[in-house]
């Protein structure tokens, strides 16, 4: 399929290599300078056209904020332009594409914990970039982890807000309770912590934890879980100060995850340290 924003700006894509209730994510050719890309199509809900207005404003600015922050990091891929399609309701957005592996293509072979750590600290210094800008990626998994072919980690498919809140954000497994349907708080400045406490439990056991199974809370407004497994429990040569930072980023409260993240860093830093030192 051919896709032609202006003269100057046209490009061919075929089936989505990623698809979410609010988004599409292509590998596409740019007609015009001969280079490959990431376009990604996100659909602006709303009911009304005010609403749309709205939440079309919303977008436009986290993507604003994504150019602030490739500014400072290097880490997640550049954004090339943007287009409103008022007849799809959706807004395009041209991005660098990286070309490579998944975290989730790595985890399905034999990965060491000292570098799988070194990831996971190299992880947290983006998204501690991010969190000074006010702003949280929102869906946070293996799939949205990519190393080029020199093995560079980069951080793609960023969840624009423009889902309804508690109904169609995140991927499930690694998603904070509180953007489950229903929850009754919108706040999203700790979910991306909750998802990185998931992946680690999922490199240390071997499998994703979880709800009902792993851990459940009845009674949300206890704000807390009624049983957690930790992962001490089903791999018992876990290392005590790695079992408590994967229990506190998978707090059921936001409060009671790191404050922030420089904090979980040092608490990996320590980890990465004693894993080298066994």
């Amino acid at each position: 399929m051919d896709l032609k924003f202006t003269e100057n700006h046209c490009y061919r894509y075929d089936e989505a290599s990623h698809v979410t209730p609010n988004s599409e994510l292509y590998k596409a050719l740019d007609l015009t300078l001969n280079r490959t890309v990431a376009l990604k199509k996100v659909i602006i809900q709303g009911n009304t056209p005010r609403e749309r207005k709205e939440n079309l404003k919303r977008a436009q600015q986290e993507v604003k904020t994504m150019v602030q922050i490739g500014e400072l990091t290097a880490k997640i891929p550049n954004i090339y332009g943007t287009y409103y399609e008022e007849k799809e309701n959706a807004l395009f957005i041209v991005m660098q594409w990286i070309n490579g592996e998944t975290l989730a293509d790595k985890m399905k072979r034999s990965v060491s914990l000292s570098m799988f750590l070194g990831w996971m600290h190299e992880l947290c210094q983006i998204l501690d970039v991010m969190a000074k800008k006010n702003f949280q990626h929102k869906d946070i998994k293996p799939e949205n982890i990519m190393f080029n072919q020199n093995n560079d980690l980069y951080l793609i498919d960023f969840n624009i807000s423009v889902s309804v809140p508690n109904q169609m954000e995140g991927t499930l497994y690694y998603k904070a309770p509180e953007m489950d349907y229903g929850s009754i708080t919108t706040a999203r400045d700790k979910v991306d912590m909750f998802s990185i406490g998931v992946m680690m439990y999922q490199f240390v056991t071997g499998r994703i934890p979880a709800r009902m199974m792993d851990y459940d809370c009845y009674d949300p407004a206890a704000g807390k879980w009624d049983f957690f497994k930790e992962v001490i429990a089903e791999k018992p040569d876990t290392s005590a100060n790695m079992n408590k930072t994967i229990n506190k980023l998978m707090a059921y409260s936001p409060k009671d995850r790191y404050r922030n993240y420089s904090e979980l860093i040092n608490d990996l830093k320590k980890i990465i340290r004693e894993t080298k030192c066994r």
